[in-house]
């Protein structure tokens, strides 16, 4: 098994491609950042300055999930907390787990002959070698032994997707406050 360097083959057609693919994902869990944001500032009603102070505090994506958590529960009733935001923060937790193996393991570069004799290389995420002796289950792998780079854009599909439901559903609360329809009752 070859275990990338720090600094990978730059010229590689699948290098570039690959690493295009992860880079992608990076950027779009940035954004699903900036709605989570996004959704406690509509819970908190503070400024920009005060909902960064408290938001940005954690840098780990479920401690800012868990906080949007707690801070829509005291923003919106219990219904509409458990019919929009559960399967929005559902969601979140099942891909931030893809998310998680993507920011915190190697790539592994593989090479295979192809039918002119030129190497093809296969480039995936796997699980860091060493951590893989504590034997536990890594639910972003989704039953397989590492991610390749259809892994990688079937991911990017579902984070943007996942971007798009919840900027929705920001613009629906947003809605819903205003008509007086979004309040938690006391």
């Amino acid at each position: 098994m070859a275990i990338l360097s720090l600094h990978p083959a730059p010229d590689e057609k699948e290098a570039k491609e690959f690493y295009f693919a992860l880079g992608c994902c990076v950027n779009a869990w940035a954004f699903v950042d900036r709605q989570l944001y996004s959704l406690a500032q509509f819970s908190l009603k503070m400024s920009d300055k005060q909902t960064s102070f408290f938001f940005y505090q954690n840098r780990a994506f479920n401690q800012r999930l868990h906080f949007v958590d707690s801070a829509l529960r005291m923003a919106i009733s219990k219904e509409q907390f458990d019919t929009l935001w559960t399967p929005a923060h559902d969601r979140s937790k099942e891909l931030s787990n893809t998310r998680n193996i993507l920011a915190h393991h190697p790539a592994k570069r593989t090479a295979m002959a192809s039918r002119d004799d030129k190497p093809l290389y296969i480039y995936t995420i796997h699980i860091e070698p060493y951590e893989r002796i504590l034997n536990r289950e890594y639910k972003g792998l989704k039953g397989k032994t590492e991610l390749d780079i259809d892994d990688l854009k079937e991911h990017l599909a579902e984070v943007e997707s996942l971007v798009y439901s919840l900027g929705t559903l920001v613009a629906r609360l947003r809605i819903m406050s205003r008509l007086g329809r979004g309040k938690r009752s006391k």
